[in-house]
C-alpha cells in the first residue's frame, strides 16, 4: 500500500601592512606626504604600543574560538549504542546513523549495513532518502515567498492552481498546517496499485492534480475544521511556489533553503538529474523494506520514485547535513521572528505510539515535547530531526530500513531524547485548534 511507504515523519587572519609602507618604514621613509619620519626612540615607542595592540587582538581571537564540544558520556553513549542496535537487530536489515549535538555531549555513529547483498557497513558519509522531512524545507520556502511579499496565508488554492474542491475556500496556511480537508492521493486504486507493482517508473506529480479533480474523490472536511495529516497539501504547495516564482519548486527549495544553510550533501532529485536508483549521491545506503508485496519478504526499494512524493517527501541527505538543518530551522535562521512564531502555532494530533499523546503541527514543523522538527517515512528510509530549543540540543537519525512502526523517531529518537535531557518527552498542552 502507498500509505505506509511515504508518509510522516577557521581562524581569524590579521591582516599585515602593505609592502610598500613595510619598505618606507624599513627605510626610515615617511609612509605619509608631509609627515615626519619617527627616530629610533619612537620607533621602539610604536613597537610596544603595536605589540600590546597585536597581544590584545589575539586575546580577544582567541577567546572568540569555540571551545571543543565534549562527548558524550561512556554510560550515554552506550545508551545510545544499545538503543540504536536493538532497532537495528529487531529489524533485521539495514541501518542506521545518528549525530547529537547539545549540553549533555556531542556524538556520532553509523550502526548497521548501508547494503546486505554484498554486506558493506554503514558510514556517516551514506546518503538516505529523508521522507517528510522534506516538507520543513517546502513550508520555509513558502513562507519565504510570504515574507516577500509575493504571497498571502490567506491567498486560497484556485488563485494558482483550479478545479480543486473547495480551492476557493483552502487557504495557504492551511495547506501548511495539514488542515485543508483535501482528498489524500495515496488512497487512489490505480496509482495504488502502481506504486505497489512498478513504483519506479516514471511519475509527474501533474497526475495529483487529475486525481483530486476526479469527482469520484470527494474532500474529507470542511477547510479548518480538523487537522489531518496529509501528503496531498505538501504536493500542492509545490504548486504555488511554482506559480508564485515562475521556477520549478526543486530549484526555488535548493536556492531558497538548501544552500544558504550550507547543506552541501543534500539534494532535491528532478527529472533532470534522474537515474536508475533516481539521483541518489554516491555514496548512499540501499533502502530496504519488508513485506511491500508480501508478508515477511524483504525487497530493495531504493529505485522508488520520489516525484510520487514531490514537494512532499523527495530530498535525499546525511545525517551531518540533517544535524545542521534541524539547528538552523530550530532556530529560525532563514525567517524573521514573527514568522517563525507563526509557523510554532501547533494544533493537536494523536500520537498512537510510545512517548507523548500527542504532538502538534504547525506549519511546516510539528512538535514532539519539547522538542520542534520533523520526521519521515518513505519507502526504505525513515529519519528523524528535531531541535529542543530550551536546551539548544539537536538530534538526527536516518535509517535504510523502513518499519511499520517508525521506529526512527518513535523509538530510537524519542528513547534517546528522553534519556539525556529527562522531562523533554512530556505531552505539552496544546490549544484546541
Amino acid at each position: 500500500m502507498l500509505k505506509p511507504i511515504a508518509r510522516s515523519l577557521g581562524r581569524q587572519r590579521i591582516a599585515g601592512a602593505p609592502p610598500a609602507l613595510d619598505q618606507d618604514r624599513r627605510a626610515g621613509r615617511s609612509p605619509m606626504p608631509g609627515a615626519t619620519a619617527p627616530g629610533p626612540r619612537a620607533r621602539s615607542s610604536l613597537l610596544a604600543v603595536a605589540g600590546a595592540s597585536l597581544t590584545a587582538v589575539l586575546a580577544a581571537v582567541t577567546l572568540a574560538v569555540p571551545a571543543q564540544a565534549a562527548p558524550l558520556s561512556a554510560a550515554d553513549q552506550a545508551f545510545v549504542d544499545a538503543t540504536v542496535q536493538q532497532a537495528v537487530t529487531e529489524n533485521n536489515v539495514g541501518g542506521m546513523s545518528i549525530k547529537i549535538s547539545g549540553p549533555a555531549g556531542d556524538y556520532e555513529k553509523a550502526y548497521g549495513d548501508r547494503s546486505s547483498a554484498p554486506k558493506v557497513p554503514l558510514t556517516l558519509a551514506d546518503h538516505f532518502r529523508i521522507g517528510s522531512i522534506t516538507k520543513t524545507f517546502t513550508a520555509t520556502a513558502i513562507l519565504k515567498q510570504v515574507e516577500l511579499g509575493n504571497l498571502s496565508l490567506d491567498d486560497k488554492l484556485d488563485q494558482f492552481v483550479t478545479g480543486i474542491p473547495n480551492g476557493s475556500q483552502i487557504t495557504v496556511k492551511q495547506l501548511l498546517g495539514m488542515r485543508s480537508g483535501v482528498y489524500d492521493y495515496q488512497q487512489d486504486a490505480a496509482l495504488k496499485l502502481q506504486v505497489g507493482l512498478t513504483p519506479w517508473v516514471d511519475f509527474d506529480p501533474q497526475r495529483v492534480l487529475t486525481i483530486l479533480r476526479d469527482p469520484s474523490h470527494p474532500p474529507r472536511f470542511a477547510p479548518g475544521a480538523k487537522t489531518e495529516y496529509s501528503e496531498t497539501n505538501y504536493v500542492l504547495l509545490g504548486f504555488i511556489l511554482q506559480a508564485v516564482t515562475g521556477q520549478d519548486a526543486a530549484t526555488v527549495i535548493t536556492n531558497d533553503v538548501i544552500t544558504p544553510l550550507g547543506l552541501t550533501n543534500t539534494k532535491f532529485p528532478t527529472a533532470a538529474n534522474t537515474s536508475p536508483i533516481y539521483a541518489m549521491p554516491s555514496p548512499y545506503a540501499t533502502g530496504y523494506v519488508t513485506g511491500y508485496l508480501f508478508p515477511g519478504v524483504t525487497q530493495d526499494l531504493t529505485a522508488w520514485n520520489p516525484n510520487l512524493v514531490w514537494t512532499a517527501g523527495a530530498i535525499i541527505s546525511t545525517v551531518g547535513d540533517m544535524e545542521k538543518y534541524v539547528k538552523a530551522l530550530g532556530q529560525g535562521q532563514l525567517l524573521n521572528a514573527s514568522t517563525n512564531a507563526l509557523r510554532k502555532q501547533w494544533c493537536p494530533m494523536p500520537y498512537t505510539y510510545e512517548g507523548p499523546t500527542q504532538w502538534g503541527y504547525g506549519l511546516g514543523l510539528s512538535s514532539l515535547g519539547s522538542w520542534i522538527g520533523h520526521g519521515g517515512s518513505i519507502a526504505g528510509y525513515e529519519g528523524s530531526a528535531f531541535y529542543e530549543p530550551t536546551s539548544g540540543a539537536a538530534i538526527a537519525v536516518l535509517g535504510n530500513f523502513q518499519s511499520s512502526t517508525v521506529k526512527v523517531w518513535t523509538q530510537v529518537f524519542e528513547r534517546i531524547a528522553a534519556h539525556l535531557y529527562p522531562g523533554t518527552m512530556a505531552t505539552p498542552s496544546y490549544p484546541t485548534c
